[in-house]
């Protein structure tokens, strides 16, 4: 092999790395491209909802909103209404522009979800919180209390009513 060929399969090489990186930072680019999409997209949905929920008088302001993915995605909505009332409302994305299918709940004739959460905790001493929020499942509204206890993941739905376990998941 001669100083050519060398030089050649050297320059080659070299070639071929920078090809490699190139296609590599390409596709990182696509990648946080197509997910910045995807977020746009959902975070235009939440603000129809959230438009559709002040115009129609449910909520004159909104401090916390939320998405819910069951069966049916909702958006959820927490603020203050005309009548200065502390309000939740479940808005069905399906059936979002149908009125008669959101569920409006006074936040004043629910459970808080700190005593929600602190009834869990003093059930279980190994429990390590990671979230709570609003959820809806068949038209019932309910905490979603997400936990680890001895390194199970646990999702417990609450009534926000009455207190009571609607359900409970556990992941190993």
């Amino acid at each position: 092999m001669n100083q050519n060929e060398v030089n050649v399969r050297s320059l080659v090489k070299k070639i071929i790395t920078i090809l490699i990186v190139f296609a590599i930072l390409f596709l990182l680019l696509y990648i946080v491209y197509f997910f910045t999409i995807i977020d746009q997209s959902k975070y235009n949905e939440i603000g129809k909802s959230q438009a559709l929920v002040k115009e129609e008088a449910y909520l004159e302001s909104i401090f916390e909103r939320y998405e819910f993915v069951e069966e049916e995605t909702y958006h959820i909505f927490y603020g203050k209404n005309n009548d200065d009332e502390y309000t939740y409302v479940f808005v069905p994305l399906k059936e979002r522009g149908d009125h008669e299918q959101w569920t409006v709940t006074r936040a004043e004739d629910i459970n808080k979800v700190k005593a929600v959460e602190e009834k869990i905790l003093n059930e279980c001493d190994s429990c390590q919180l990671k979230y709570s929020k609003p959820a809806i499942i068949d038209d019932t509204p309910l905490w979603e209390i997400a936990y680890y206890e001895n390194d199970v993941y646990t999702l417990d739905y609450i009534e926000m009513e009455s207190n009571e376990r609607f359900e409970r998941l556990r992941m190993k």
